[in-house]
This record gives structure tokens, C-alpha cells and sequence, in this order.
């Protein structure tokens, strides 16, 4: 008569502690990501975020997401893109911003 190890005491510790580490990692980012984006517009902050999470945006997707005039909105993309925050791909109506 064999007894079976009982896995669960194990198994809370092992993913408590992963989670503690995940929380703790995605602290350190968002205080990385904060100071990084501290001195920039509201504007600018939401089109890094968005590029962040869709890997590139074009100026009528960021026309749309900021609901602010046309200028405002290029003048930001250009900003970020002479920053060094974002990178201009092509030219015309099929140029999207990419991560810099």
C-alpha cells in the first residue's frame, strides 16, 4: 500500500510565489514606464501606450483614439518620432509609426 504525495501545499506555494514575483516585476515597469513618460502630453502618453499594445500606429488610428484636432495629433506623432519614442514607416497614406 503505496501513499500518495499530497501535491498541494507545494502547488499554493509554487504559484503564490510566482504571482508575488509578477506583481513585483510589473511595479518596477510601470515606475520605469512613469518616469520615462513623466514630461510628455496625455496625448502622447495614449499613443505610446496604444503602439505599445497594437505595435504600430498610423495617424487616423491615433486620430480617433485622441479625439483631438488633426494638427494636435500630428504634431505629437512627430514629436515622439523626433524623440526617438516612435519611428516613421513610409510616406503618404500607408505610413504607420512603429516602437523607436
Amino acid at each position: 500500500d503505496t501513499e500518495k504525495p499530497d501535491w498541494l501545499p507545494w502547488l499554493r506555494f509554487y504559484l503564490t510565489s510566482l504571482k508575488r514575483q509578477k506583481d513585483h516585476l510589473a511595479s518596477k515597469l510601470e515606475m520605469q514606464l512613469t518616469e520615462e513618460y513623466k514630461n510628455l502630453p496625455p496625448e502622447s502618453v495614449m499613443i505610446l501606450e496604444y503602439t505599445a499594445k497594437h505595435g504600430r500606429i498610423t495617424t487616423s488610428e491615433a486620430d480617433k483614439l485622441l479625439g483631438v484636432s488633426r494638427p494636435t495629433v500630428k504634431l505629437r506623432l512627430s514629436q515622439l518620432a523626433q524623440d526617438g519614442f516612435l519611428v516613421l514607416r513610409g510616406k503618404g497614406r500607408g505610413s504607420y509609426y512603429e516602437k523607436g
